[in-house]
């Protein structure tokens, strides 16, 4: 039995079909596929603060998340990602936080929580813990939502996130009981890469 070959386009072909997209595109006859990736928001199944002012008590059912630096504050907020659509993979994941009020400027951190926490039960003296990998966002303290590039953190299925901030005073945003200022997890979705090209000898 003959090996089955692929046939390949040769360097000539792939560069003429380059050619011929970049003049559609310079023309305004074909628009980028990635003016239309899709976007996948997904709303947190569970949040909650902790407070070191208040370090056994529980904060889960508040309409409001908070971080602070010292006496410590600090919230966790809880999605599941779902697997990609078909012949696609998320190429994006951001974190959005929607602030409730202004603050002031400092830097918040997110990370991925490394233990178990129930919203109902999570208190600031049995906290979870978090991972070493972090990504941070320099917050001016007055924009309408903070958002954090959260893509090298994720996974499949569950990611809880831990956020932290340097302030001094205590930031505010909305938690899940407050639907208007819910937070987010915005995933896009983007073509898989293809398989790479091979050929046999006949």
């Amino acid at each position: 039995m003959r090996p089955i070959a692929l046939s390949c386009p040769t360097p000539a072909r792939v560069l003429l079909r380059a050619l011929t997209i970049i003049g559609l595109l310079l023309a305004g006859s074909i628009v980028p596929v990635s003016a239309h990736a899709a976007v996948t928001s997904m709303a947190a199944e569970a949040d909650a603060y902790v407070n070191e002012w208040s370090p056994d008590q529980n904060h889960g059912g508040s309409s409001r998340l908070v971080a602070k630096s010292s006496p410590g504050a600090e919230f966790y907020v809880s999605f599941t990602v779902p697997t990609a659509p078909s012949g696609q993979q998320w190429g994006a994941a951001k974190l959005v936080l929607k602030r409730l009020s202004p603050g002031v400027a400092s830097t918040l951190t997110a990370r991925r929580t490394t233990s178990s926490w129930a919203e109902a039960s999570v208190v600031w003296n049995q906290r979870p813990t978090t991972a070493a990998n972090s990504v941070s966002v320099a917050d001016n303290g007055t924009s309408a939502t903070v958002v954090f590039d959260v893509q090298s953190l994720i996974t499949g299925g569950v990611n809880s996130f831990a956020v932290r901030s340097t302030a001094t005073t205590s930031l505010l945003f909305g938690s899940r009981e407050n639907s208007d200022y819910a937070p987010e997890l915005q995933l896009t979705a983007v073509a898989s890469t293809p398989p790479t090209c091979t050929t046999s000898r006949r």
